[in-house]
């Protein structure tokens, strides 16, 4: 297997990189060989489909069990890809995901929603912008989708939105604030290189590394159904900034994405300078609720179809109170009017 990942991560660069590659794999080749020789698997379980940039991570086993193929596999991606080819191929994934229903092409432009400017990153990165592989397109798809089990992930983040858009179904009614346009794009993010690397690390492959760090980071600070996108972190001017790059995304969105009365942006960042603590805006607070009872749903009540919407918003007190007062006031509320109209 490992001989195998080595001649196709050698196809995927020009012939003076070759070296870089093989110096890259020769010791996670030789840990692996040892890890073999003990008899043990590198791969952990997660039972949860969940967000996390710490936390459990820090019990992972991240220097023995980090040296293995994936790891090969995402650090030649990520390292000695020049940018054009690390586009090229993300491109290759992309099409192959359109095609065989993972999401819509004109969901294509909110993929990258995150990703900024990204010729311009890639010169911040030090990547080489000046070469493409384009006669290894079967080899080099087969690596990232079926060698480092890429398409996995896809296969993960498809089936959550399915429960996503399940969850919402049945809710809808009690939610206004949350649009439909919002729901259907939750998640699409992490379908580009710049998460799907990281994610098929952490929850394919069970290991916890640097690459997975910085995509999870990159998600839960910039996609506003996460808390973490309204905490102090940042000020108003930076989250504001944050919400109208996930808005726009490539191609302006109608004011339906967001029924808050505020327009295209659904909270009033400038009328906030006096209160640091940026208020978490109801349309993605209720997103994150019908994100916790998804996965619920799917994980915990056995996919039932003959739940009722009290018992989909019967959600576990403590992921309920990693929220501050006023989100954990405005998410009990909102549970407290489904349960009561709902006959519980």
């Amino acid at each position: 297997m490992f001989t195998s990942v080595i001649e196709s991560l050698k196809c995927s660069v020009p012939q003076e990189l070759q070296a870089g590659v093989l110096e890259t794999c020769r010791s996670f080749e030789e840990r692996e060989r040892a890890r073999q020789k003990r008899g043990r698997n590198p791969k952990t379980s997660s039972n949860e489909f969940q967000d996390s940039a710490s936390g459990a991570e820090g019990k992972d086993a991240m220097v023995e069990e980090s040296f293995n193929v994936p790891v090969a596999i995402a650090e030649v991606m990520m390292q000695l890809w020049s940018g054009k080819m690390y586009r090229y191929v993300e491109n290759l994934i992309l099409t192959k995901a359109i095609r065989e229903g993972y999401f819509e092409s004109g969901q294509r432009a909110f993929v990258h929603a995150l990703d900024g400017d990204l010729e311009e990153q890639e010169e911040e990165k030090g990547r080489h912008p000046d070469w493409v592989i384009r006669n290894q397109d079967e080899t080099i798809i087969r690596l990232v989708w079926e060698m480092f089990n890429m398409k996995q992930h896809f296969d993960e983040v498809r089936n959550h939105r399915h429960w996503i858009k399940k969850t919402y179904s049945r809710l809808k009614g009690f939610l206004p604030e949350l649009s439909p346009e919002t729901i259907d794009r939750h998640d699409l993010t992490k379908y580009a290189f710049s998460q799907a690397i990281g994610y098929t690390l952490k929850w394919v492959h069970g290991i916890s590394h640097p690459i997975w760090h910085a995509a999870c980071t990159l998600h839960i600070y910039n996609e506003p159904h996460h808390k973490e996108m309204w905490s102090e972190r940042d000020t108003t001017k930076q989250k504001r900034n944050k919400l109208e790059t996930w808005l726009w995304a490539g191609s302006p969105l109608s004011q339906d994405c967001c029924h808050d009365g505020e327009g295209v942006l659904p909270v009033d960042c400038q009328g906030q300078q006096q209160q640091q603590k940026q208020q978490f805006p109801v349309s993605f607070l209720l997103e994150s609720v019908v994100d916790m009872a998804a996965v619920e749903w799917e994980r915990k009540k056995g996919c039932r179809e003959d739940i009722t919407e009290a018992e989909l918003v019967t959600l576990e007190e403590k992921y309920l109170k990693s929220y501050d007062k006023d989100q954990y006031d405005i998410i009990t509320n909102t549970i407290h009017s489904i349960k009561t109209s709902s006959g519980s």
